[in-house]
Formats: C-alpha cells, structure tokens, sequence
C-alpha cells in the first residue's frame, strides 16, 4: 500500500470521527434545545424550538452529505465546487472558495455568483501581502471562533469598499445583513497555516452570522481543507516517486525542501529534511542515528509508554501495512507538541526502509479544544441550578486551556456601586466581603472594560501614578478580563499565579476574553431566566385575564385567568387569533386599535366576548403596547365585569322596583340606624329623606307600640334571622297616627353575618283599598295586553325591557318572561342599537317616536320592525319609561 493509500485511509477514518463527532453534537444540540424548550415553555412558542431542532439537523445532515461529496472528490477544483454547493445549500446565497500558494490565489471556485461578479473578483484581486494583512493581527478584533466577521461599518479599517462585491439580496424587514458585510472563513493546513479561505455573502436568513453560524462554516472549511491537503499531498507524494525513480538528486531536492517533516528511517533515523529540524528545534545531527523515543515523552496521553507503541508502529510499517496515528513529541527544548505522524514503508537500494511524516498539529488541537471548552460551557450554562454551581464548572473547564491556581469572578451592583465576589477561590487570601466599587485592579478592569495582565514591577507602577491599588496578597502574575452585557462592563473574570511570574500571555488574554464572553451571556441569561420566573409566577397567579399578542394578532401567551375568562384551554387559545377570541365586535378594528395603542401606549373599554361554552359575557380589555427588542407586542388585561354589571343591573332595577312600587320601604344597619329610605316612605311620614337618613328607626316611626324595649326585642329577633312581621300605629312628622302593616327582613353578608335589614311598610288606611282598585285595574289592563294580537313591551330609559307580552316574545323568538330584564342592544348591531339610543334621547323629552329598525331573532333570522314608542310619566312628570309597540315589516316597504 502506498503513502498516497495510507493518507487517504487515514483521512476516512477521520471522516468517520467526524460523523460521529457530528451525530454527538446533535444530540447535545437535541438536549440543549430540549431543556430551553422546557425553561421557557410559557413565554416562547414551540413551533421556534422545533424549528431550530430541524434546522440543526438538516446543517448536520447537510455537511454528511457534503462530507460524503468531498471525500468522493478526485480533483482540488471538485473538492472546492462540492464545498461552495454545500455551504450555499445551508443557507448563502453566494459563496466563494480560494486557494492560496504564498498568498496568492492559485484556484477558485464559486456558487451563486454572477459572470460579471466572477469577472470583478478575478481582475480586482489584492496583492498576496495585503491578503496576509486580512488574516493578521488587525483583523483579530472581528475573529469568532477560527473565522472573520467585518461589519460594513468597520469594513473600511481592513479592506477597500471597493475592492468588495455588495451582496445582491433585496433586504426584509428585521435583517441585520448589511450589503457590505464581509463573513470569512480560513482554510487551516495541517500545520495551522491558512492554505484559503471561504468567503460567505446575503444569508438567506438575513442575520449576521454567530459563533454557531460559524462553526458549521469551520466545519465545512475543515472538510475542505483536509481534502485539498491530501488531493495536493498525493500529487506531491505522486511527484515524488516519479522523481525517486528518475533521480536520486531529484528525491533529495523534494524531501529537503517539504514543507512537512519527512524522516527516512528504520529503528533509527537515517535521514531528514530541514523541517523535520526546525519542528523539533534540532539540526541534522541531532536527529540522525537517533530513535524516535528519544523525540518523545515517558508515556503518551493514551497511557502507553513511548517506547513500546513505536516499536509496534514501526514493525507494522516495516511488514507493509501503512500506519496514521496521532503522536506526542519532545522537541529539543523539552517543550511538547500535537504530532499527526504517517509511516509507509518504501525501497531503497534493495533495501527496506520507512517514509515518516510529521504534522505539527499543536495549533489545530488548541483550536478543537478551545471549540469544545466553548461548547461544554454553553451547556453548563443550560444544565446548571445555581450561579455557583455554574461558575465552578465553567472554571474547571478553563483548567483545560490554561493553568489557573487562583481564581475569582467579581460582579458590580451599579444602583449600590458595591463590588461583590460569587467565587474566589484562592490558596493565600481568605474570600472578601463586597465592598464600595473602588481604584483596585478588578475595578480598573471594570471601569475600563479592557483586560489587564501584570507582574509585581507593573503592580508597582500603577500604583505610583494612582492608577490602581492591589488588594490583597501580590501575585506573581495578574490577569483580569471583563464581563460585558449591552457594550457595559458589569463585572471580571481574574485569574492569578503566587508561583510563577509573567505566566500569562496574549493567547490566555484571548482565551479568557471569550470565556468571559460565555459567561457574561451565562450571567445575562440565568438573571433573565429569575426575573422571568417571578414574572410569570406573577402574571399566572393575576386574577386578570392577561394576552401577549403579536402585530398578527396572533396569541403569544395566555395565563391560567385568561383561560378561564373565557372557557378555553391555553393549548387551544395559542393556536387563535385576538378575532378568533371575539373580543372585538368589528374584526376590521384590529389594525386602527393597534394604531391608537402603539401611539397612546395603553387603550381601554367595554366589550362583548363569546366564550368557548358559548356564553356572551361583558369583559373589561385594557391593552398596553410594548417594545421589545426586535419586535412589538400587546400586553393586553381582560376582566370578566359579568357580576359587576349583574350587580348594577340588579341594583338599578331593585332601586326602580322600589321606587316605583308604590311601597314605603326603609332599609337599616344591625343596629336598626336607617340607611336608606324611598320616596314613599318620606312622602307617608312628612319627612324629607335627609332628615331620616342617620336615626334609629324607633325614633324616626315613633308610636305608643315603638319603645326602647319593643325594639331591642325586635333587633334580636332579626339578629336571630328572623322575618318580623306585624302591624302597629304609627306616627307621622306631623303627629298623625297610621295604621301600618310592616314586615322586615334580614340582609347577611358573604360570611352569614348579620349586615343590616330592610323593612316594607304599607298604610292599610284608605291607601289599602286605593290600591285593591289599582291592582284589579292592572291586572284588567295585562289580561287585555297579555291576550293583544299586536307586540306589546315596556321598556326603560335603558333599553331594557320591563315587560313584555307573549305577542312581543314570539316577535323576538323567546318566551316573553324571558325578554324581561334583558336590553334591545344584544338583538341589534351597534349601529341599529346606536339609532334606538338616538329615539331614547328624544323621548327623554316626551316625543312619541316611530321608526324602522332590524333585529336578529334568537334563531339568528333577521327582522325589520316597525316600532312605535311612546313615553309613560311618573307623577312629577318626569318620563318613567317607554310603551313600545312592534309590528314586523319585513320585506314591506315604509314610507316614514
């Protein structure tokens, strides 16, 4: 088997790794998504969860299938083409491809491009050295993760505007692409260079890309770059055996001048290449007749000791099976490195001898770990209870990266401006109290929202400008990152060593300064997360109906008073609209409405809802519009005001009842003080109302038959829950005697106690048998209407009905008793309810009305009526209410 042979079955085996990798990471992506599923299961719709489960997967399915692609690739410019389709399949609508040799593009391939935009970036293309800038250290302020992001309001500080091709993509509303972004991603060699890169362009989604966004783009470019590695690596390796056989002098000029190391071998070195030399820091004779264990460490990370696991790769190559495996060297320096090491066995003048090649893979396995590191942290953030419990784990995955001995997270209260410290741990000072926000080290880092790492001589000269002050034990080495939300430092992350001195560097700046990224959003999300378990706790447990609708009136949220203000289960009431609900009359309302909100802020009123029973109930709405981030929505309270208008209808109508019934009726509290008294009852006893309201009823009735110990016989009585009934003399303002028959009633409040009584007087003088005449003329005149061919009704000033005969009940399809008490509004439309409203006015002043109006039956049928309404005086002339005589017309044309 060939090298050519062996690197291919060692790059598919890779690939096998990484499906598996893949199919993990979709599980974790699955679990991840599944729990912020369950954590905000109240306040986001499932539908946004599931979809971004599938989109997940269809990203994992879709770098399989390119994976599959790639590896079936015979040619570097296939390889390129496959890559560009998949990432434009995952959602670019354009994407390129280069491959650079010394920085310059050497090939290229591209989807969703133009001709003339192909024709622009070949003839406009910058210089190799202004390509290098562009993956420098200028551009390091836009890396995420491996790759690049420049905003089109930075894109000046790194690359000419014209010099780049603006996106095609028409904008939508709530894009956050610009034109003019720039999104890339490098293509790393084995050897941690950039060997190209993948330029990505109007996102099908709209967004600027994220970490994640990025990460499926690593992936791609990984893919890729391993691909064209090996596709070079075996025209390299192809070229090399031709030359091997044509020239002795041609092999020794490929293998010295490599850019891998290659060391030809069998149990010792017998030769090298210059950079075999310059990977183990070595010159040629440091290294030939040398073993490789002497290259290597004791034990490698697996375990096994060094020397036994390369005399067993060595003879496996040397009987010609060909051997790919990770590797951990020594260099000279003692300092250890990541090694991918290849072995094949070749011939050389009749003799059997071994081809090793070293990668340094150093850098690409800091990059995998950093990327893990990053990716357990995210999880730890979504599966942990505590901010403690958090923390802790996050810093043992930080051990990971670097060393850290001593550690603490400081956060800052800006309402109390006090420092405080969740975790320290630390192996000298004892943890501190929180304290006033101060001039120490953590507040500079703080206050400047920069990271800061020093020693004790830079300790020292902070101080001597008044920069800051060291609290606590000096370290050796100090380095303090912040924590940013919304562009504002909160807090920092420091980490500190009493052992060793100038231990940290920019890489561990740059490492922490992402971790405290992660956990700044951690922090962020996990207050949110409080907050918004109070609030929902809150607005659930509200006796209010409360809705979070969107500009589509679509349903957000509803709370458990919601679903039973209006008889529906939330599950139902998420999948309907606000019209849906009934909540308005006029569906065409919405829009106007959610002007008039989104401009006043909040809007209230009175309305009409059908609930999922089906009965029609009286709801108080009040919206209120709020802004959110990215969007808009109506927070919107209803109350149920059923038993409210219940409680005012019965009260106008018992009020009516009483005043116009003729009786004399008084009402009083427990300890028969007079609360409340009727026209007729000051009219019999020559009191003006004013004068009785007040004054125990004793008193008020006077009478030989009422004194103090008659009445304290009566209040027991009615304490006891008695219904005192008598008859007894009277006597009036004036001093006039009447005989009155009386009967009083208790009134218990919700509780069964005792909250006062009522008592109903009747003059059985002359009055008796002015009203037996009364009485038997009204019930000659109902008997005459109640058997009336024509609809005959009564109804008050507000539209209710007082009477109505069978004639009238059959006209609106009920029984007539059941028209009773019930208003004309709830058979109209507001607008012909609107018409009667304006008649009503009219006859306030006594005007007779006649008029045309329609009705919906109860059985739904609509009707014309002809009403004749014609008003009844009481004895001040005051209109008391309206006669109203209907008579259905149809289809019958009226002339007014």
């Amino acid at each position: 088997m060939t090298v050519t042979q062996t690197y291919d079955q060692g790059l598919l085996e890779e690939f096998e790794a990484l499906q598996r990798r893949l199919m993990e990471l979709e599980e974790i992506e699955v679990m991840r998504i599944s729990e912020e599923q369950e954590r905000f299961d109240s306040l986001q719709v499932l539908d946004e969860y599931a979809k971004q489960i599938e989109e997940s997967r269809d990203k994992l399915a879709r770098l399989l299938r390119a994976g599959t692609a790639v590896q079936e690739a015979k040619t570097v410019q296939n390889t390129l083409q496959r890559v560009v389709n998949a990432i434009g399949e995952a959602g670019w609508s354009s994407v390129t491809v280069n491959v650079f040799e010394n920085w310059d593009i050497v090939m290229a391939a591209y989807h969703g491009c133009t001709e003339d935009d192909i024709e622009f970036l070949q003839t406009h293309r910058r210089a190799p050295e202004e390509r290098a800038k562009l993956f420098g250290p200028d551009s390091e302020r836009y890396k995420i993760s491996r790759s690049y992001f420049i905003p089109a309001e930075k894109l000046s500080d790194i690359v000419p505007p014209d010099q780049v091709v603006p996106g095609r993509r028409t904008p939508q509303p709530g894009d956050t692409w610009d034109a003019m972004d720039l999104a890339y991603v490098p293509l790393y060699g084995a050897d941690g260079r950039v060997i190209g890169a993948i330029n990505c362009d109007d996102p099908t989604d709209g967004r600027r890309p994220t970490a994640e966004t990025f990460f499926y783009l690593e992936l791609f470019a990984d893919l890729a770059a391993r691909k064209v590695e090996a596709i070079q690596m075996q025209d390299r390796q192809q070229r090399t055996e031709e030359a091997l056989r044509e020239s002795e002098e041609k092999y020794r000029t490929v293998f010295s001048r490599s850019g891998e190391g290659f060391f030809l071998m069998d149990e010792l070195f017998r030769d090298c290449n210059s950079k075999a030399c310059e990977l183990w820091c070595c010159e040629p004779e440091d290294i030939i007749g040398h073993s490789p264990v002497e290259f290597s460490p004791e034990l490698q990370p697996d375990g096994r000791r060094s020397d036994a696991a390369a005399k067993e790769y060595i003879g496996s190559a040397m009987r010609g099976e060909p051997q790919n495996f990770y590797w951990m060297h020594k260099r000279k320096d003692g300092v250890l490195i990541d090694c991918e090491v290849s072995l094949a066995s070749v011939r050389v003048a009749d003799e059997t001898l071994i081809i090793a090649i070293v990668r340094d893979i150093t850098e690409r396995k800091r990059a995998e770990l950093e990327q893990d590191v990053v990716l357990r942290i995210l999880q730890i953030g979504t599966t942990s209870d505590t901010q403690e419990e958090m923390l802790r784990s996050i810093f043992a995955q930080i051990g990971r990266l670097v060393p850290i001995e001593n550690y603490y997270l400081a956060l800052h209260d800006p309402q109390l401006d006090m420092i405080s410290f969740p975790i320290f741990i630390d192996e000298v000072d004892p943890p501190p109290k929180p304290r006033p926000f101060g001039n120490a080290l953590t507040e500079w880092v703080i206050r400047h929202g920069r990271p800061l790492y020093l020693n004790p001589e830079q300790y020292a000269e902070m101080e001597r400008r008044g920069e800051a002050k060291v609290h606590g034990t000096p370290a050796l080495s100090w380095l303090g990152v912040p924590l940013v939300s919304q562009s504002k430092p909160f807090g920092a992350l420091v980490v500190q060593s009493y052992r060793t001195e100038n231990l940290f560097t920019d890489y561990h700046v740059r490492v922490f300064s992402t971790v405290a990224a992660q956990i700044s959003t951690l922090l962020e999300r996990k207050r949110s997360e409080e907050a918004l378990r109070f609030t929902q706790f809150a607005v659930d447990c509200a006796g209010d109906g409360v809705f979070w609708i969107g500009p589509d009136a679509h349903l957000l949220y509803v709370n458990d008073a919601a679903c039973k203000v209006l008889a529906r289960s939330r599950a139902e009431l998420l999948k309907m609209t606000w019209h849906d609900i009934d909540l308005y009359l006029d569906r065409n309302r919405w829009a106007r409405d959610w002007e008039v909100v989104r401009i006043k802020s909040a809007l209230s009123r009175e309305t009409i809802h059908l609930t999922g029973d089906g009965r029609r109930i009286p709801v108080e709405v009040r919206a209120n519009y709020v802004e959110l981030r990215d969007h808009a929505i109506l927070c919107v309270f209803a109350r149920d005001i059923s038993e409210r208008k219940q409680s005012q209808r019965e009260l106008i109508t018992l009020r009516k009842a009483i005043e116009a019934s003729g009786e004399a009726v008084f009402m009083a509290d427990p300890e028969g003080v007079i609360t409340f008294v009727n026209a007729e009852f000051a009219r019999m006893y020559g009191y003006d109302p004013n004068e009785i309201i007040g004054h125990e009823t004793y008193r008020i009735l006077g009478g030989a038959d009422l004194d103090d110990a008659a009445h304290t016989v009566f209040l027991e009585r009615i304490r006891g829950g008695h219904v005192v009934k008598g008859r007894s003399v009277h006597r009036t303002k004036d001093g006039q005697l009447i005989d009155v028959e009386a009967s009083a009633n208790p009134i218990l409040d919700e509780n069964g106690k005792l909250a006062g009584f009522f008592s109903i007087l009747r003059d059985v003088g002359e009055r008796v048998r002015e009203e037996q005449a009364l009485r038997d003329s009204e019930e000659s005149l109902r008997w005459l209407v109640d058997n009336f061919g024509e609809a005959v009704g009564i109804v008050d000033l507000e539209e209710l009905f007082v009477y109505a005969n069978p004639a009238m009940g059959s006209l609106f399809g009920l029984p007539s008793e059941e028209l009773v008490g019930r208003s004309l509004g709830e058979f109209m439309t507001p607008e012909q309810f609107a018409v009667v409203r304006d008649y009503t006015q009219a006859r306030r002043r006594g005007v007779r009305s006649r008029y045309t109006v329609d009705i919906r039956r109860a059985n739904g049928d609509i009707r014309t009526l002809l009403i004749t309404a014609t008003p009844q005086f009481d004895g001040d002339g005051n209109v008391r209410n309206i006669l109203t005589a209907c008579k259905d017309v149809t289809g019958i044309k009226i002339i007014m």
